[in-house]
């Protein structure tokens, strides 16, 4: 019982607050995997698993039932974005949708 209240506690206050607004986020490959880390790192914790232990990371993801945070911020941006794709056409963030930049070449 108490393996599942630390695992609740960390899907309702830790992924919520480290995932605030992350659908809008512009994220580098050590952005990713230092969130990816973090994650990781939570769900050791929450197994009280030491590094000392040997245990693979899939093993751990396995055992707490954790998704990636990845693939949490991937549905989120499908989310905002089908959000946006049926609002009204004359909405600013439906607009930015079809927005195309001219870019011209050189100087």
């Amino acid at each position: 019982m108490l393996g599942y209240l630390h695992m609740s506690n960390v899907l309702t206050l830790v992924v919520s607050v480290l995932l605030y607004a992350s659908e809008i986020w512009t994220l580098l490959a050590a952005d990713v995997k230092t969130l990816e880390a973090f994650h990781m790192k939570c769900q050791w914790q929450i197994l009280r698993i030491c590094w000392q232990d040997h245990v693979h990371n899939d093993e751990v993801a396995a055992r707490t039932g954790l998704h990636p945070v990845m693939e949490s911020i991937r549905r989120r941006r499908e989310a905002i974005f089908g959000h946006v794709a049926r609002m009204s056409p004359n909405i600013p963030a439906h607009q930015a949708l079809r927005l195309q930049v001219e870019a011209s070449v050189g100087r």
